[in-house]
């Protein structure tokens, strides 16, 4: 067993708007977009056991999914000063409607912090396979 911390696994549900009048087609290049950028911010970040980008409401929002290990305001924090220029200030930026929070993200993370987490939804049911391990046990472990 390693020396890493005992994993506290929790989720991320944030769901978005898409601004009016991008089309379907947009939407599906876009959340591809977001899904490659993010699987490599993942493993920079290394905290995230899944993550998955998807469409909802006929195009209308996008959802940003995942289980981590941690607390959703450490994930986010640790994404939006490793990753955020490359991944949420083009995300925000790019597609989503309405007012948003100062770019770029790692220099205004409160203000990022406080966005996201109030467009972030309860998981009813949440089942983790290996509860009790971290991505970085689990990597350990794999190597």
């Amino acid at each position: 067993m390693t020396d890493f911390p005992q994993a506290e696994q929790n989720y991320l549900n944030i769901v978005l708007p898409v601004k009016p009048g991008v089309p379907p087609e947009a939407v599906i290049a876009f959340i591809q977009q977001v899904q490659d950028a993010g699987t490599q911010a993942i493993y920079e970040v290394g905290l995230a056991h899944y993550f998955r980008v998807l469409a909802f409401d006929n195009f209308t929002k996008f959802g940003v999914l995942a289980v981590l290990d941690g607390t959703v305001e450490k994930y986010l924090t640790d994404f939006a000063f490793k990753t955020g220029q490359l991944f949420f200030d083009p995300l925000l930026t790019t597609a989503v409607d309405g007012e948003l929070p100062a770019t770029p993200v790692d220099a205004n993370v409160q203000g990022f912090l406080d966005y996201m987490l109030a467009r972030h939804h309860k998981s009813i049911v949440f089942f983790s396979a290996l509860p009790d391990k971290s991505v970085q046990d689990i990597r350990f472990e794999m190597e």
